[in-house]
């Protein structure tokens, strides 16, 4: 790995995202040894598309990884794809060469983003953890719950917290990432450029979110090591008294 373009180590409770995208495929690439299983887990959730036009939404498109499996999956769904940053928005449009033209690609806040009965499926891969607190990640969830259409689906994907058996774990995810190529000092390094920084929680507290929100069926379908994969469904009926918490 080349250990000189490493991401700068964020200041601490500095709310952290990474900005460049070469820095985000270069994460990627050495540090989610299991990234093409995530995908295909997220994907799963879209194998009962009845209709190849679905409205699908994507939070945190970061540089496009899954819109582009979205769309060769599914090549006919309306796809729109939101991040916060402009380079993000940017990169995603060249990863996706000539399907851009075809798909909503916006720059806006994934916590406060919020469509009335938009969408089919609303997917985001390894983005929601970066959002620094709990309330923000409890927004988003009402936010999707809001934005999806009755009986629709909300696949994401995040880092979690793996505590109390959190040091096995962790040395497996170290395993892992060494098998991608990294040394142990690229690890040492990541450990302390992200680790304070990322604001991860274990799976019950999702779970919590996303059942108050008002979702049904809410599970982790999948798991490895650190990473972990959650599916939940609204309701086929409108579930009255409940409102987008735009924080």
């Amino acid at each position: 790995m080349d250990e000189s373009r490493a991401p700068v180590r964020p200041e601490p409770g500095r709310h952290h995202l990474v900005r460049e995208p070469e820095a985000f495929d270069r994460e990627i690439r050495y540090f989610v040894p299991c990234q093409a299983s995530i995908l295909e887990s997220l994907l799963e959730s879209m194998l009962l598309m009845g209709e190849d036009y679905s409205s699908v939404l994507e939070l945190g498109c970061r540089t496009g990884i899954l819109s582009a499996r979205i769309l060769e999956e599914k090549p006919y769904v309306r796809l729109t794809s939101v991040d916060p940053e402009p380079s993000m928005i940017q990169a995603s449009r060249e990863r996706l060469g000539r399907s851009a033209e075809w798909v909503e690609l916006e720059c806006r806040s994934i916590i406060r983003y919020a469509r009335a009965t938009a969408f089919d499926y609303v997917l985001s891969n390894l983005a929601l953890h970066f959002l620094a607190s709990s309330e923000e990640k409890e927004s988003v969830c009402r936010n999707v719950f809001w934005s999806l259409k009755p009986g629709g689906i909300f696949a994401f994907s995040v880092m979690l917290d793996v505590a109390p058996a959190g040091d096995g774990i962790w040395k497996q995810w170290e395993r892992d990432v060494m098998g991608m190529g990294a040394g142990r000092k690229d690890i040492q390094e990541w450990h302390l450029r992200n680790r304070p920084a990322y604001s991860l929680v274990p799976p019950q507290a999702w779970l919590g979110w996303l059942r108050a929100a008002g979702f049904v069926h809410c599970e982790l379908v999948w798991s490895e090591t650190i990473f972990g994969t959650f599916w939940a469904k609204k309701p086929a009926e409108r579930v009255p008294g409940l409102a987008p918490a735009l924080t």
